[in-house]
């Protein structure tokens, strides 16, 4: 199996070439791993890609819906909340801080995590992209338990050699309730 194009010696990589590399082909294989962590409870938050859209064209202007929520599978593991702190703020308390997720699939591409289309488009003006960490509520027959929403604090990072996204996101504010409704 030939990796990259050659350019002299070296070996120059590309998006068709990484395609067919040893490590795209072990994604499969570590995917299963890692939900094998799943199912024994060692990652018990759940996370989310969801798409919102406001009905007056632009965001914050009307009411929102949710247009896509989508589960992160095999479960990624959030590696730790203790970069969140509680502050209190005329309204009451509020969290602020970053939460690093890991173990993301290495099926996901880039654009996907980000929110855009496959063009790379970003959201039209009346949608909103963002991530949603989910501890489901022990020993609950419904899955619900607080919804704490986030964006993408930096750029999503591809670890070859682990076969994984690793993403840092923040805290940002419009938590949906824990049935997955819309806050008004």
């Amino acid at each position: 199996m030939a990796f990259g194009d050659r350019v002299g010696r070296f070996t120059r990589v590309t998006g068709a070439s990484l395609a067919k590399s040893l490590a795209s082909s072990l994604i499969d294989v570590v995917d299963d791993a890692r939900d094998i962590a799943a199912q024994l409870g060692f990652r018990p938050y759940e996370v989310h890609l969801v798409r919102t859209r406001w009905t007056a064209g632009e965001r914050g202007a009307g009411i929102e819906a949710v247009l896509a929520d989508i589960p992160l599978l095999p479960v990624p593991k959030v590696q730790s909340l203790d970069g969140l702190a509680e502050i209190m703020t005329p309204v009451g308390l509020d969290e602020l801080g970053q939460v690093r997720v890991s173990g993301i699939s290495g099926r996901y591409s880039e654009q996907f995590l980000r929110g855009l289309d496959l063009p790379g488009n970003s959201p039209a003006p009346s949608d909103q992209f963002f991530w949603e960490l989910i501890y489901p509520t022990l020993g609950q027959v419904s899955d619900f338990g607080l919804r704490r929403r986030f964006t993408l604090a930096s750029a999503p990072f591809y670890d070859a050699e682990r076969v994984e996204w690793t993403c840092v996101l923040q805290r940002a504010r419009g938590d949906r309730q824990p049935d997955g409704r819309l806050t008004p």
